[in-house]
């Protein structure tokens, strides 16, 4: 990618083969996440330079960054959700951030410190976080599994 004026990146299109999970995949650099919805036009969330913003598809050859949709700094994991991409799913240093593609509009912040992983179900329902063990406090469950709509702690 090659930056250009007004937050334009060059971008050379690649096979839409099996990165329609909207997750990184061979061949695609780290930290993309694309949303392959053939309704809407493509759109990509990125993770560089420690924050989380969103792109939208000009043209073939042109993405230029969404200013309709929140950007995040600090952020360190990105996700949508892979059956609908309808919803994405920011980690930072407070917890995630749950963004809804239809209203473009942050919909549910759940506080969570020191998420390491972020993973939805298959059908956009749950995410499941890791944590890295702390010795030090034992009770403090390192593995969970929430609810994407409410933020309810299920397991």
């Amino acid at each position: 990618m090659q930056k250009k004026p007004n937050n334009q990146v060059n971008y050379a299109p690649h096979n839409r083969g099996n990165a329609a999970s909207g997750e990184e995949s061979k061949g695609q650099p780290a930290g993309v996440a694309i949303d392959y919805n053939q309704t809407r036009p493509l759109r990509l969330l990125v993770l560089a330079d420690d924050s989380a913003s969103f792109f939208t598809l000009k043209n073939e050859n042109e993405l230029v960054q969404d200013p309709s949709l929140p950007r995040y700094s600090r952020a360190k994991l990105a996700r949508y959700a892979p059956l609908a991409g309808k919803q994405a799913a920011i980690v930072d240093e407070l917890g995630i951030h749950f963004v809804s593609m239809e209203s473009r509009q942050e919909t549910l912040f759940i506080a969570q410190e020191n998420i390491d992983l972020l993973k939805y179900s298959p059908a956009d329902n749950f995410v499941v976080t890791c944590e890295k063990f702390n010795i030090n406090t034992p009770d403090n469950h390192n593995l969970r599994i929430l609810e994407t709509k409410t933020g309810a702690t299920v397991a």
